[in-house]
């Protein structure tokens, strides 16, 4: 979106003093428009929501990764329970910290997406009850 917002102003600008009797509405109206953009770009988070949400999935991947090898490591007895245990509470407290986001990243869930997810926990909970 950059590249294109910089191309939109400098070639409207390059444009509209070469044809300014004629265009000249057109071009200012590109221009104005190209500048609007940027403004609003600046205002939108997705990029910096997008990079937190995928360098949490890649951690969330690796701590799953994590869980598993401990699972599979104390069910073959491969390790003594109370290292298990101690392994246990470290990836939960990995777990914790990612969890967290930095002030910067505000998230307001849909009510739609939490009623789903509610259902899906109530499902959940009648199954394994």
């Amino acid at each position: 979106m950059s590249i294109l917002i910089a191309i939109g102003t400098s070639s409207s600008i390059a444009t509209w003093t070469l044809w300014q009797d004629k265009f000249s509405p057109i071009w200012g109206f590109i221009v104005i428009i190209a500048q609007v953009a940027v403004l609003v770009k600046s205002q939108l988070p997705y990029a910096r929501y997008i990079e937190r949400m995928n360098e949490k999935y890649q951690n969330y991947n690796m701590l799953s990764v994590d869980v598993e090898k401990l699972w599979y490591e104390y069910e073959n007895g491969q390790i003594a329970e109370d290292v298990a245990e101690s392994t246990f509470w470290e990836l939960k407290r990995r777990c914790t910290m990612l969890n967290h986001f930095e002030n910067d990243v505000v998230f307001k869930p849909c009510n739609k997406v939490i009623k789903k997810a509610r259902e899906h926990v109530d499902t959940y909970m009648t199954r394994y009850e």
